[in-house]
């Protein structure tokens, strides 16, 4: 299944589902799809399933997922990963491609970090004792007409607006902005990785540009970590890893994210890896 750069630029959440039955054929390319994508940039393997509750009755449902806003899902892509922040980073990788293969298929999708119960799905997914759940995604066909709580979550947390290159990209160092014309052959690379989802859109990640390499940062927003919770500001830098190099590959670049080196940013941020050919 091919992924593209516009199946990331279209893709929106969606938070009301149409009472429909995902079609056999699109059901099967998309578990395909999720079982094969299980190994990631940083070497964990992770075993999804697209659960299907579509018997499921009202109360199972409420007790997997107390999600407020989202309406309608019968179905979830869940994964379950080792309790380790590289683990958590290969999940929010692996799982966003998950969901733009989804995306591919006409499936629409939401992340949601917080407010299900990570013991039902772990159950689901026969997870063992030192495994957890970081975050599931809804998934079915989006309603054509939105519930209003819908739209008002978008405009709450601001869901069609990202930061400006700016904010996010420098060239060589932390004090020197990359401008769009020196991104050169990396423009749509850099593109895609800025419109990357990230909780409560707050988008965490910040890149230096040096050479052919690129040096990805997390910026931390005061009160996203949690010792209970999967630590999603993490997890949304893997979203973004994700979102690079599905652009590059279609731009036709080599290369791959390591962890480690000591490249210097911004006080206090965090070197999460290091792409280059």
């Amino acid at each position: 299944m091919k992924i593209t750069f516009d199946d990331a630029r279209n893709r929106k959440s969606v938070r009301t589902f149409e009472d429909k039955a995902i079609s056999p054929e699109i059901k099967e390319k998309l578990i395909s799809f999720i079982k094969g994508n299980n190994k990631g940039p940083f070497g964990n393997k992770i075993r999804f399933e697209l659960i299907d509750l579509t018997g499921a009755g009202a109360e199972e449902l409420k007790q997997l997922a107390s999600y407020g806003n989202i309406r309608g899902p019968k179905y979830f892509m869940a994964g379950a990963v080792k309790k380790t922040p590289e683990a958590v980073l290969d999940y929010g990788y692996l799982m966003e491609g998950n969901i733009l293969a989804a995306q591919s298929l006409g499936i629409g999708t939401v992340w949601v970090g917080g407010t299900f119960s990570r013991a039902g799905f772990m159950e689901k997914l026969g997870a063992g004792p030192d495994e957890f759940v970081p975050a599931v995604v809804p998934a079915g066909y989006a309603a054509k007409v939105r519930d209003i709580s819908d739209t008002g979550t978008r405009l709450f947390v601001g869901a069609d607006t990202r930061k400006p290159w700016k904010d996010i990209f420098f060239d060589g160092s932390n004090d020197k902005h990359l401008d769009e014309a020196a991104a050169g052959k990396y423009k749509l690379p850099l593109e895609s990785l800025r419109l990357s989802p990230s909780a409560s859109n707050k988008q965490p990640w910040r890149i230096i540009k040096e050479g052919e390499k690129f040096h990805l940062f997390l910026e931390r927003t005061p009160g996203y970590r949690s010792e209970e919770k999967a630590d999603m500001q993490l997890m949304d830098t893997g979203i973004a890893m994700c979102n690079f190099d599905i652009a590059a590959k279609e731009e036709g670049l080599r290369g791959e994210w390591k962890a480690g080196g000591n490249f210097a940013g911004k006080e206090g941020w965090e070197h999460i890896a290091t792409r280059g050919e």
